[in-house]
């Protein structure tokens, strides 16, 4: 135990040379946080959270299992919120991992063939395995945390997307039209149904008209969704014409056996609203 926190307090006094040692050790890459060109705000943070790493390593040999995950599970989830924040490559991160992870190391070595103490094989091995099981866990934490708030922010601005990409553009009262342009996904047009209700009801629409000049494949499960989406709005009362719908477009849903009876098609948007005899 002794042994321990020797090495504790020696770690704690190396650290601001084991944190030089690894901004030096640093390559000069514009785009990158860790850059050497980096400003010296985002450097001094580099510093400060790099001490804070050295520290919960360090704790690692001196407390509990149970308050080494906890410690390093708070320091990775906080820099992967700073990494996510300044848009860092994950393999800019975990290759300075791995550069700071070997410096650490080579300090508990030097540490091992300097000191007076009695420093047994089975005790070096320990700390070996505490120290690798520790910076393990922590870049498997940070992954985590990493991969989890890029997934949330994609979902927001997939659905920012979905929603700029299908909204319903009232033409007259209780007529509009909803433009649908590229590719339909599972997602997408799951999205395109639950939006297109809500914009239906809200506009108190009688007649919608779907126009899909813009979509370049319309496969079985593409169709099964503009169904089901006929079929809801028609619950809620609201009629629905498809026009746009390429030539083809037409031959695929031929030859997919897609059945489009009872659903009214018209060749543009512009002969749909002509139809029920809109005008400019």
């Amino acid at each position: 135990m002794w042994n321990n926190q020797a090495l504790y307090d020696y770690l704690l006094e190396k650290s601001e040379e084991m944190s030089n040692e690894w901004l030096h050790s640093r390559e000069l890459n514009i785009n990158s946080i860790y850059s050497l060109s980096a400003a010296e705000e985002v450097t001094e943070r580099l510093i400060e959270q790099n001490i804070r790493l050295i520290h919960t390593l360090a704790e690692a040999f001196t407390q509990t299992k149970e308050d080494t995950l906890k410690n390093a599970t708070d320091w990775a989830f906080e820099i992967a919120a700073d990494r996510a924040r300044t848009d860092t490559p994950i393999l800019d991160v975990i290759q300075n991992f791995q550069l700071f992870r070997n410096i650490f190391w080579r300090q508990i070595l030097t540490f091992i063939e300097q000191t007076s103490l009695t420093i047994s094989m089975r005790e070096a091995l320990e700390w070996s395995h505490v120290f690798h099981t520790t910076f393990d866990k922590i870049t498997e934490k940070f992954i985590q945390e990493y991969q989890e708030i890029m997934r949330t922010r994609l979902n927001a601005q997939q659905a920012m997307i979905n929603e700029l990409s299908s909204p319903i553009i009232p033409i007259a009262e209780e007529i509009g039209v909803l433009p649908i342009i590229g590719e339909i996904d599972t997602g997408r047009a799951k999205w395109i149904l639950e939006s297109t209700m809500d914009q239906a009801l809200h506009l108190r629409l009688s007649h919608l008209f779907i126009d899909l000049s813009g979509v370049a494949i319309v496969d079985t499960m593409v169709a099964h969704q503009i169904f089901q989406i006929i079929d809801t709005l028609k619950l809620l009362g609201v009629q629905v014409t498809l026009s746009g719908i390429r030539p083809e477009i037409a031959q695929t849903a031929v030859q997919l056996g897609l059945d489009f009876h009872g659903i009214s098609i018209k060749s543009s948007l512009k002969e749909a609203l002509k139809n029920i005899g809109f005008k400019k």
